[in-house]
């Protein structure tokens, strides 16, 4: 379960049931020198994220995903960029997930949320950036950990269309994907 929470105080205090996640959205800016963390609880924490960029994965015009050499197929998702149908997108080998944008957008971070608890979901991938001709800026592959919040941090800004998300063996279970920049001006 995914509970998404609008940060309306510097203070938040939120109580959490079961094994979930919690987004929280800020509207305006904070500027922080510590994010403190702290619970009364038994439960542990898996990972913390703390991220000052906006998310433009909500920008998308399509999702769509295709086989190697097949037609491509659209899908729904819901604004965030998470994939619902009760849980996440399995994807197997050979499969390639692309987020095209209605504009170009640049970024140097890509964020893949995995369920890396299925003993199937240890597939690796890579994640492709291509410009508006469809000639790929930059490609990262996977790190091979199992940790729920998997970083593509690419060392250079880049401008682009899409993002690729392709499994080159094994099966990837995704259940968010963000991508962290903005719209792209030209001058």
């Amino acid at each position: 379960m995914n509970i998404s929470l609008v940060c309306n105080s510097v203070d938040m205090r939120y109580r959490k049931v079961g094994n979930t996640s919690m987004d929280f959205y800020c509207d305006g800016s904070y500027f922080v020198t510590t994010v403190q963390v702290s619970w009364k609880s038994e439960s542990l924490l898996c990972s913390v994220h703390v991220n000052g960029g906006r998310n433009v994965a909500s920008t998308v015009s399509k999702v769509r995903w295709s086989l190697i050499k097949y037609k491509w197929t659209n899908i729904e998702t819901l604004s965030d960029g998470y994939y619902g149908r009760g849980g996440c997108l399995t994807m197997n080998t050979s499969i390639t997930l692309q987020l095209y944008f209605w504009h170009e957008v640049y970024s140097a971070q890509v964020l893949l949320y995995t369920d890396f608890s299925r003993d199937d979901g240890r597939g690796n991938y890579f994640v492709e950036l291509i410009d508006v001709h469809g000639q790929v800026q930059s490609k990262k592959f996977s790190s091979g950990k199992d940790v729920f919040v998997q970083n593509a941090f690419f060392n250079s800004v880049f401008e682009f269309r899409s993002v690729n998300i392709r499994v080159l063996s094994g099966t990837l279970d995704l259940c968010e994907v963000e991508v962290y920049g903005g719209e792209y001006i030209g001058f």
